[in-house]
């Protein structure tokens, strides 16, 4: 146990590089270390381990606390774990983090911006007390160009509060400039709640056109943020993107809120399998949007489901997006299921699926349901969105078998929309987009629960539906053999939507 201390454990080794320390562990299973009552209150930087010329340093199995055992929130900059000059591989594990700072300076859980041969983070439990930056903090600050680096099976722990009106928060964060593999996975940040304009990003990474990005398995739940932007993922750059199983739940605030935002890169990109819902924004000016693209050379969004997304007093004419393209070269849609019954001011309007009029897309065997109550003066709910006049080119012709629906036929409700064209129903959209959707149909589908939050968009078996073997197989660009949930999927009559089942066909 070390406590009542200004710094926990500070390792120095020789600026000369080749005499500096190597694999010094601070920790170990069964031998962890207590740091505890360090930093004092001061005004100066602390520290629970610091690290300086030290190859292959390697802290887990702590429990670092800068006020138990009697102390006091910080005053200045602190940090739980600090890579300063390290080289080789670079391990944080295991450790058990509280982080108590009154003052407004950074607080970083744990921080590394030098390039390193790799980077492991893992099974780590993060806490705070008081937590008053202004500065940006880091639950992970992994900053640098390293080849390839895990940041797996972190945690919160309790009640996240900042207090600090400003200033970024990020669970992790990566802005280097790395050609390797990005893996993270099983993390859990959940709980946190950020004041004033201080953003939140789960997720963040903008790299390089060489680095692969796999993000998979994680949850970012219960997040409240007041007027700052709100990102579950923020991902850029990387040419090869898998971004799958992940939960985004149960987000509020003030402010614009991206589910997953996927940005520039991606000549291969898979996104597929996640969960968005329950993403609620309180401004007037408010955007909500479950995926958010804005790149890419081939991305393919697949059996993901995205519901409950709302913003009640949002006045913009796009208010409200279950997936939104904005940009990319070929972003293409396949057995997806987006459920909208979102509701706002005067001027409201929504999308189930928003597309850029230049990006090219394929649309096959979707579900995309827009019920929400459109403006009482202007706007619209549309199940499909274009930025600008359709466009064949721009649409696949093997575009087919999904299901369009917005409610009973209006001027305000319609199937397809693109600013100057208005499609109320599904014939009058096959016919603009014919040959294409020719398979397409309009219904509520029968799903379980629509009733009451959270919403379970999966089918239920006994009443008929047209999804039950209503669309067709996908084999390229990819091939998509099962569903959400992993059941295999028929492979001549596969059901649209992201739930494959044994459902009751609709004779008509």
């Amino acid at each position: 146990t070390v406590q009542n201390v200004h710094a926990g454990i500070y390792v120095r080794g020789s600026s000369a590089t080749s005499l500096s320390d190597s694999i010094v562990t601070i920790g170990q299973s069964g031998a962890g270390n207590i740091i505890q009552n360090f930093g004092g209150g001061s005004a100066t930087s602390t520290y629970g381990v610091y690290f300086i010329y030290v190859k292959n340093p390697t802290v887990a199995y702590n429990t670092i606390n800068n006020t138990s055992g009697g102390g006091s929130a910080h005053g200045s900059s602190l940090y739980g774990i600090f890579y300063s000059t390290v080289s080789g591989d670079v391990v944080g594990s295991n450790n058990s983090i509280t982080l108590s700072n009154s003052s407004t300076s950074q607080t970083q859980w744990i921080y590394n911006a030098n390039t390193c041969t790799s980077e492991l983070y893992s099974n780590n439990t993060f806490a705070a007390g008081s937590f008053a930056s202004t500065a940006q903090s880091n639950f992970i600050y992994c900053s640098n160009s390293t080849t390839n680096k895990t940041i797996s099976g972190n945690l919160t722990s309790g009640s996240i509060s900042k207090t600090g009106t400003s200033g970024a928060f990020y669970c992790t964060y990566n802005n280097g400039s790395p050609t390797g593999t990005e893996n993270i996975f099983n993390n859990n940040f959940s709980n946190i709640t950020l004041a004033g304009s201080s953003s939140f990003y789960g997720f963040s990474s903008t790299t390089a056109s060489g680095h692969t990005q796999n993000v998979y398995n994680n949850t970012i739940s219960n997040i409240t943020v007041a007027s700052g932007t709100f990102y579950g993922t923020n991902l850029t750059i990387a040419n090869t993107r898998y971004v799958y199983g992940n939960t985004v739940n149960n987000i509020s605030g003030s402010a614009t809120l991206y589910g997953l935002s996927l940005g520039s890169g991606s000549t291969s990109g898979l996104i597929y399998k996640n969960n968005i819902y329950n993403l609620s924004s309180s401004l007037s000016g408010g955007l909500v949007y479950g995926m958010y693209i804005t790149g890419g050379t081939l991305v393919n969004v697949y059996n993901n489901y995205i519901s409950d997304l709302k913003a009640p007093i949002a006045t913009g004419a796009n208010a409200v997006n279950g997936i939104f393209i904005s940009g990319g070269t070929n972003v293409n849609l396949y057995y997806n299921t987006v459920y909208l019954n979102a509701a706002g001011g005067a001027t409201f309007g929504s999308s189930a699926v928003y597309k850029s009029s230049t990006t090219t897309s394929e649309f096959r065997n979707n579900i995309f349901v827009n019920v929400s109550t459109p403006g009482s003066t202007s706007g619209n709910s549309a199940a499909i969105r274009w930025s600008g006049a359709y466009n064949a080119t721009y649409y696949t012709s093997t575009s087919n078998n999904n299901c369009l629906y917005a409610g009973t036929p209006a001027a305000n409700m319609l199937i397809f929309f693109d600013g100057t064209n208005s499609d109320q129903t599904i014939g009058a959209y096959k016919t603009r987009v014919a040959p294409r959707d020719a398979a397409s149909f309009t219904e509520l589908p029968p799903f379980v629960n629509v009733a009451s939050t959270p919403y379970d968009l999966h089918i239920q078996t006994t009443i008929p539906t047209q999804l039950e073997k209503g669309g067709s197989p996908v084999t390229t660009p990819i091939a998509i053999t099962d569903d959400y949930d992993g059941n295999i999927r028929n492979v001549t009559l596969p059901d649209v939507g992201a739930d494959e089942g044994d459902f009751t066909p609709l004779d008509l």
